[in-house]
């Protein structure tokens, strides 16, 4: 299965090396590593498959100024005098995959971006309202062995 990902220069900048394995588009090594462990296990992980919505995006009702591309402070953006939209704040996990009606997510970090540390917390909330689900927080391939026993203990 192919899939396609936008890359993102912020990977690029923490030093991840991107590289495509199995037609997929992995952002690190460690992402291919835990891939292919997973795979040699017998799971079949989905690599980036499902965005789910932490925060849902809303219409302002007041006004907002920021520094524009200029950098002189603009009004919010209005479209037909109503104030455009905040959009969703979204959580993409690099692995999911079901075990026995449970749903597994594995993240594989090797740095944590203020971004993901706060995305974790409200995906954290978010999870309270899914069905069975584990979350593991990788970061190497030991503690991914570590993890694969937990899931085969399901």
């Amino acid at each position: 299965m192919k899939t396609f990902r936008k890359t993102t220069n912020r990977s690029k900048k923490l030093g991840n090396k991107e590289r495509t394995y199995d037609g997929i588009h992995f952002k690190s090594l460690l992402e291919i590593g835990i891939y292919k462990r997973l795979k040699e296990v017998g799971f079949n992980p989905k690599y980036e498959f499902q965005k789910y919505p932490v925060m849902e995006g809303f219409y302002p009702t007041k006004i907002f100024y920021e520094p524009g591309k200029d950098k002189h402070i603009k009004c919010s953006r209005t479209k037909n005098g109503v104030l455009s939209k905040v959009l969703d704040i979204t959580y993409t996990p690099d692995f999911t995959f079901y075990v026995n009606n449970v749903l597994i997510i594995i993240e594989g970090k090797g740095f944590k971006t203020d971004r993901y540390l706060i995305t974790r917390k409200l995906f954290r909330k978010y999870m309270e309202s899914m069905g069975d689900v584990l979350y593991f927080e990788i970061h190497t391939l030991r503690q991914l062995d570590e993890a694969i026993r937990i899931i085969k203990n399901i």
